[in-house]
């Protein structure tokens, strides 16, 4: 079964604030309005990112939050990026066009990565077949969502935590 990604972004005041009641901190943080779901596509989005060589992977780097006993997710690993990581992420997505990242799909495709076609079935993903297009412009749309969302997090001073279940 795949698991679903989730950003939400909020002020290090706020995320410190929550940090504080880490058995409350998983209500808390799904209550914030600045939201970003990725659904099945964050798993390939990360893979593009680490494979174009991004310093600091939104999906998968960063602390894991609020604790090691409280943390959730698939595998229990929330994670929280810094002030600091969130401008590095949004420079990095801002300044590194989507056909730059793409540019590695052949490799995830040769590694038989599966996609989720609207039909709610898995197909495997073949660069010679349709599906490899429209998992593109899938993936397209993701990252320039990403992209839009770590703009707005860093302008702010924000900080960010991705968790999948």
């Amino acid at each position: 079964m795949s698991s679903l990604g989730e950003f939400r972004r909020m002020s290090p005041e706020t995320l410190e604030d929550i940090r504080s009641e880490p058995p409350r901190a998983h209500d808390r943080v799904h209550d914030l309005p600045d939201s970003l779901d990725v659904d099945r596509d964050w798993k390939r989005l990360a893979a593009l990112l680490d494979l174009a060589g991004f310093p600091v992977n939104p999906m998968t780097g960063g602390e894991v939050f609020p604790d090691e006993r409280y943390s959730w997710g698939g595998n229990g690993d929330a994670l929280a990026l810094t002030t600091e990581q969130v401008t590095l992420v949004a420079d990095r997505l801002a300044g590194t066009p989507f056909d730059q990242v793409a540019q590695h799909l052949p490799h995830l495709h040769a590694q038989g990565w599966q996609s989720v076609h609207p039909d709610g079935h898995l197909h495997p993903i073949t660069a010679e077949e349709d599906m490899a297009a429209a998992v593109r412009e899938r993936l397209a749309e993701a990252y320039a969502q990403l992209t839009a969302f770590f703009a707005a997090a860093a302008a702010n001073g924000q900080r960010t935590i991705f968790w999948a279940a």
